[in-house]
């Protein structure tokens, strides 16, 4: 076993006994860890999820790795305070715990957590989201048609990717998204003009429902993060 520090994100916590506690987090330096933690749920041992800090643990060769510490990055207590936000890493690290393995550190991905807040939890959210699934070399083409390739007019979204009118009919589909909403998800792959966007809650909500509902054919179960959003947002 060695012992390491690293940023991280505990995200997900299940009680292991009256105390304890086995935990997921997100580190920067290891990817994807799995902790226990002792006297995880007493005022002594408590610690924090959804808050970056610097994890202190001791890594062994199990999936298991031993808890020491959690310091957190006290400029993130913000999120403590904006149901909008947790509601998101929810979705965010439902996502991320079904596409990531263990051992698989995303520096670029980590950044990108740290960059929500309140001004920009509706724009940054989706676009992680798609960032994801791009890495995993999962993310449909946001720029031809699903079925025929055609790169021309391609704004329906549908679980199975986006659409071009001619196929939208022959395939009778129906699409999550308005040509707005469309528009910003074939954004997503040209980081100037994403960067130039405003995104409503309409059209959040239009996004994540298209991208959830893709999400959700890839794992074969329902997001239930999404739905607690959509039922709140």
């Amino acid at each position: 076993m060695s012992r390491e520090k690293s940023q991280a994100i505990l995200y997900r916590m299940v009680k292991y006994s009256d105390s304890s506690a086995i935990a997921m987090a997100f580190s920067r330096d290891f990817g994807k860890l799995k902790l226990f933690i002792p006297k995880a749920y007493t005022k002594k041992g408590g610690v924090m999820t959804f808050i970056p800090g610097n994890l202190d643990f001791g890594k062994k060769d199990s999936d298991l790795s031993r808890y020491y510490s959690f310091e957190p990055d006290t400029t993130f207590y913000k999120y403590l305070n904006s149901h909008e936000i947790v509601l998101r890493l929810h979705l965010l690290f439902e996502i991320y715990d079904g596409l990531y393995q263990a051992d698989m550190p995303d520096d670029r991905l980590y950044e990108l957590m740290l960059k929500i807040d309140d001004e920009n939890y509706r724009k940054i959210t989706p676009y992680i989201i798609y960032f994801m699934l791009r890495r995993a070399g999962l993310m449909y083409d946001t720029e031809n048609c699903a079925n025929c390739s055609s790169d021309e007019d391609i704004f329906t979204v549908a679980s199975g990717g986006m659409y071009c009118p001619h196929c939208t009919q022959e395939l009778d589909l129906d699409s999550f998204c308005d040509r707005e909403s469309a528009y910003i998800i074939r954004c997503f792959g040209n980081a100037p003009l994403y960067k130039a966007l405003t995104i409503n809650r309409k059209q959040e909500i239009q996004i994540l429902t298209a991208l959830g509902a893709y999400a959700s054919t890839i794992f074969e179960r329902p997001l239930k993060s999404l739905k607690t959003i959509l039922d709140i947002i």
